[in-house]
């Protein structure tokens, strides 16, 4: 049965030093649904025998490990026995998405969170996605936590001993440690390192259900050795080794006689945990009994008849509960929503952070202006609507109060992008279930019922016209596949575009489009995440439809400056401009796609940092018309024409056609990448009527198309980044598999004290499909590839080139699309 009710934690949402918000953060298969079942079932929502059902894997799609789109948030009431006033706890945790498909539903999980428990596989270590993860949330500015998990495969599948065991913890905590010191965007005062010694990381087995901090076994031994706790914590970790012989204390770890000393994490913490893992395994129940009564633990007679595994999870829950270990961690050192926003604030609010909003976000004040983020839109059974999920950050929000709801593109000052709605209802996230209450104050995580119509992700509420938004959340995602959605009954076809419109709200990474053949198309991050998106459309339309196979989106971009100065003439003969096309500098396409970089930065510092980092002429940077497409693309139209008139008369008309062609480019009518167009000259007529938007428009779109043309046009393809941990018999038949896809290992990392090889390579995303499946058949099951999105590659090769892969690929694309199967040449243009 649950240990608490509705009322409790709505009580306990009142005391906001007494509340944690965190996020539950790993790589995939390390461990997460386990230990976050274990928590579940010390709160009483499930049972103890029901902890490896991975009870918030609410979806079958999930459950066969492919990425998720709902997250889940749970509301946990935990009481600390040590703490002498207000032991009560109350504990938001929200169980993020594992998949290296899914780092947009990651980053809402982390804006409205103000800790985060890290979870790491101790054999599998630190892998390239955990550290993706973890700077995520250092981007944030929140607190991390670390476990090093599935602790139980040391003991006894791979037997490591004790101070190789020792040794890998060591280096995980110095990785994450270097990241957090590189990454943190926090002063170094303010720096929140992890420590085995402070607390912050424990170590655990969320299959068998134990864990411990080194405080566990202080408390013990500081009685033991009649020493202080604090002393006890330093041997225990660290370059401590115990002496038996001479019964002493030291940091040499050769004693007098020429002996290997034990290091006092190995002596006095692994080797008791392994004494007990061998008698459990052994079912030796005489020398069992001898080590529980040293510790105080009594089993049942049916505990007793248990098999050896179950016996073994048994003993080590009545000796180390990995609940309280977690629960007690997450208390002390994930800090409270009025000591976080203190800090966060400044990278939280756009406003002047002197104003009473910046101020009572700052205190975390229950009785100031109301300011909820919106992170997230979650599917809910009530007629079909959206749940809107986020955090108050201040003031109070009621049921039926009247609120301001402003947008991501909101602009302070402007009743453009703002909307005014009273709030229908309220409810305290469980999982999978949402319970109705009155209000919620700041500090707290709530849902929002039926404001789907006018609320989407990254929306703040507010209830004071002075308020400014909050900062949106910033993700890298890059949707590089995309499948086409064709509705069975004409009829259903409304019903579909609702699905998708939906869709796109509850993961702000999925984008939906029409082609220009009028098919609806749903883009995605990866072939999974495509996967698990048409599984959630199914459920949001209830309609049958059918999906295509996935393909790549591919880029188009230029190798060389044109051969020439193009120039187009407009309809009526009257106007003429001329163009060139100049691929970028290396860096500065991915600087643009990363926001270093973008439309709205303040001319000078951008000029600045054109100059000095992409050799850009300073006169040049401040004449930069449009970046595209979408006004935030990686293109850019310059003006370096000297005394043309009429110019800024045509600006609008050129830089919509700019738009239009960085969109839809020459060779496959694909997105172009890299490119920038110079305005070199222009002819325009005397009279305005002749040179208006209809003449310009197709003019300008001809010459950019042209300049594209002359200045070797090519292909880009999306690269992924695969990482796989294997045996080493396994590493010759992966890299088989990878050449056969035009991969390319890049480094290859040996664990010889694991006795496993971690593999990276680059994979071409075209060549990925069904590559997980290969390699897991091949490997029968024991590897498990990690791809992530890293770079856009020029293909080798002409796309005019018959034979070759490129026009191979270009011949696809513009058949695909319906486009004119022979290639655009320049006389097309000019």
């Amino acid at each position: 049965m649950v240990y608490f009710t509705p009322d409790q934690l709505r009580l306990m949402m009142d005391k906001p030093n007494n509340i944690r918000n965190l996020s539950v953060i790993a790589s995939l298969d390390h461990g997460k649904s386990c230990l976050i079942d274990q928590l579940l079932a010390a709160a009483g929502i499930i049972l103890r025998e029901l902890t490896n059902i991975r009870y918030t894997n609410t979806r079958c799609d999930k459950e066969d490990r492919t990425p998720y789109i709902r997250p889940s948030s749970w509301l946990l009431h935990f009481e600390v026995p040590e703490a002498l006033i207000e032991r009560a706890f109350l504990i938001n945790l929200i169980d993020s998405s594992s998949h290296f498909d899914s780092s947009c539903q990651l980053a809402t999980s982390l804006r409205i969170s103000d800790g985060a428990l890290v979870i790491i596989d101790v054999i599998e270590g630190a892998l390239t996605h955990s550290i993706d993860l973890l700077r995520q949330s250092l981007a944030e500015g929140i607190t991390p936590i670390l476990t090093l998990n599935k602790l139980d495969r040391a003991f006894l599948e791979l037997q490591i001993d004790g101070e190789q065991l020792y040794q890998t913890c060591f280096d995980i905590i110095d990785q994450v440690n270097n990241n957090i010191d590189m990454y943190s965007g926090l002063d170094a005062v303010e720096k929140t390192f992890l420590s085995v010694k402070k607390g912050n990381v424990a170590f655990s087995s969320g299959l068998q259900g134990w864990g411990f901090t080194l405080s566990k076994f202080a408390r013990i031994y500081a009685i033991k050795f009649g020493v202080d706790e604090a002393k006890m914590i330093d041997r225990l970790w660290g370059n401590s080794y115990y002496d038996s012989a001479n019964k002493r204390w030291t940091s040499n770890p050769i004693s007098a006689s020429g002996e290997h000393l034990p290091r006092g994490f190995c002596k006095f913490i692994l080797e008791p945990i392994s004494q007990i893992c061998n008698a459990c395994m052994q079912n030796d129940m005489e020398k069992l009994d001898k080590y529980l009564a040293v510790l105080g633990i009594t089993l049942t007679s049916q505990d007793r008849d248990l098999q050896p595994k179950y016996l073994l999870k048994c003993v080590m829950q009545k000796w180390l509960p990995i609940s309280d270990t977690i629960l007690s961690m997450i208390v002390h050192h994930i800090p409270s929503p009025n000591h976080a926003q203190y800090h966060r604030v400044q990278n939280l609010y756009t406003g002047p952070m002197d104003d009473d909003t910046a101020k009572s976000i700052r205190m975390c004040d229950p009785e100031g202006p109301l300011v909820m983020y919106i992170s997230k839109m979650v599917p809910s059974s009530y007629r079909d609507r959206l749940l809107a999920f986020g955090r108050v950050f201040s003031g109070t929000i009621f049921a039926g109060q009247k609120v301001r709801i402003l947008s991501s593109k909101y602009e302070f000052g402007k009743m453009k992008d703002v909307v005014i709605k009273n709030i229908p209802g309220l409810g305290m996230p469980m999982g999978r279930s949402v319970e109705s209450v009155e209000s919620v104050p700041a500090g707290n995580i709530c849902a929002v019922f039926a404001m789907d119509s006018h609320v989407v992700a990254t929306t703040t509420l507010t209830s004071e016209e002075h308020s400014h938004p909050l900062v949106s959340i910033k993700t890298s995602v890059h949707p590089i596949m995309e499948v086409s959605v064709e509705i069975k009954h004409p009829a259903d076809l409304p019903r579909l575009i609702e699905g998708l419109r939906r869709l796109c709200k509850v993961d702000p990474s999925v984008q939906s489009r029409t082609d220009d053949t009028g098919m609806q198309m749903l883009c995605g991050v990866g072939e999974h995440h495509l996967r698990a998106s048409i599984s959630e459309l199914e459920s949001l339309v209830n309609v049958p439809f059918i999906a295509s196979d996935p393909f790549v989106r591919f880029k188009e971009t230029v190798i060389s400056e044109s051969s020439h100065v193009c120039m187009t003439k407009s309809p009526n003969k009257h106007n003429r401009i001329y163009v060139t096309a100049v691929p970028f500098a290396d860096g500065l396409a991915d600087a643009i796609e990363s926001g270093i970089i973008n439309h709205s930065d303040d001319p000078k510092v951008r000029g600045q940092l054109l100059s000095e980092k992409y050799d850009w002429d300073l006169l040049e940077t401040k004449r930069i018309w449009s970046f595209g497409p979408s006004n935030n693309g990686p293109n850019l139209c310059v003006d370096v024409t000297h005394g043309v008139c009429y110019m800024n008369e045509i600006r609008d008309s050129v830089c919509a056609a700019f738009q239009w062609t960085t969109l839809e480019g020459a060779l496959t009518g694909e997105n172009m990448r890299g490119i920038r167009f110079n305005i070199h000259d222009v002819v325009l007529h005397s009279d305005a009527i002749h040179r208006g938007g209809g003449q310009i428009i197709p003019t300008a779109r001809r010459a950019f198309y042209a300049a594209q043309i002359a200045s070797e046009t090519r292909l880009m393809e999306p690269i992924y980044l695969v990482e796989m941990l294997c045996r080493g018999n396994d590493v010759k038949t992966i890299i088989n598999i990878i050449n056969t896809r035009r991969g390319q290992v890049i480094e290859q990392i040996q664990k010889p004290e694991r006795s496993i090889v971690i593999v990276k390579a680059h994979l071409p995303v075209v060549e990925s499909m069904g590559f997980c499946d290969q390699v897991r058949a091949e490997t029968l099951g024991h590897v498990f590839p990690q791809c992530v999105f890293d770079h856009w590659n020029i293909m080798a090769g002409n796309p005019w080139q018959e034979g070759g892969t490129q026009f191979r690929i270009a011949s696809e694309i513009r058949k695909r699309k319906g486009m004119s199967p022979e290639l655009p040449i320049l006389s097309n243009y000019e």
